[in-house]
């Protein structure tokens, strides 16, 4: 090489999946996991007292669990985000793409606990409460698809 010449330096390393990024999402997961369990567990006992066959939660416990579902759901879609839109290289997509869809899908759950918590404020009072029972079943049914996920 002549005076004043430089080899131009290799392009930057595309940054790839960490090994351990599936093991802290995972453990994200898991986390998430159990605070939907336990707001699902309070809507349980919430739509048991509306059927007359338990307690009701108790004031504060009914705004505690509607604030910790509100922020369940930012904490899940900012997860998802995470997952969505991390770097990865071409050996490493079809994993990322997988631990995305299962992301989603505790979106999706703690969508459909929100969702029954909005529709227990539109029940009329004294009633049994079956008209929320839907969104109540559709967490469940998430939350035991999620916990297969993330096993």
């Amino acid at each position: 090489m002549g005076v004043g010449c430089v080899q131009p330096s290799p392009p930057p390393a595309r940054p790839t999946i960490e090994p351990e990024w599936p093991a802290a999402w995972r453990i994200e997961a898991q986390g998430v996991l159990a605070e939907a369990g336990s707001i699902v567990s309070l809507w349980n006992q919430y739509a048991d007292f509306r059927l007359g066959t338990a307690q009701p939660p108790t004031p504060t416990q009914w705004l505690e669990g509607t604030q910790r579902a509100n922020d369940l759901l930012a904490r899940a879609t900012r997860f998802h985000e995470t997952i969505a839109n991390s770097p990865i290289a071409s050996d490493t997509w079809r994993q990322r793409r997988d631990l995305a869809a299962e992301s989603q899908r505790l979106v999706e759950l703690c969508t459909a606990i929100v969702a029954y918590r909005t529709e227990a404020d539109r029940l009329a009072p004294g009633g049994d409460g079956t008209r929320a029972l839907g969104y109540l079943e559709t967490a469940r049914a998430l939350l035991d698809r999620a916990k297969a996920d993330w096993a």
